[in-house]
């Protein structure tokens, strides 16, 4: 995973892997609440919006709620 940290407090992660196809991206605000994410099927399938408070979301959110408080390196 790659945790992409914003000015405003915000926060990104890429290269989300789980029980679905190629990985996800997520994006949070700065206080880790879930904004949007995305999966991204691998090698060249197009990116898609996952369906928020689905499986892959509830992922998404216990993963960026354990990324939080990594601090920038």
């Amino acid at each position: 995973m790659q945790v992409m940290r914003f000015i405003n407090g915000g926060y990104a992660i890429h290269h989300i892997k789980g029980d679905f196809k190629g990985n996800m991206s997520a994006w949070f605000d700065k206080d880790g609440k879930l904004l949007d994410a995305e999966q991204i099927p691998v090698p060249f399938g197009s990116s898609r919006r996952v369906k928020p408070n689905g499986a892959m979301w509830q992922l998404a959110e216990k993963v960026g709620q354990r990324s939080k408080h990594i601090p920038v390196a």
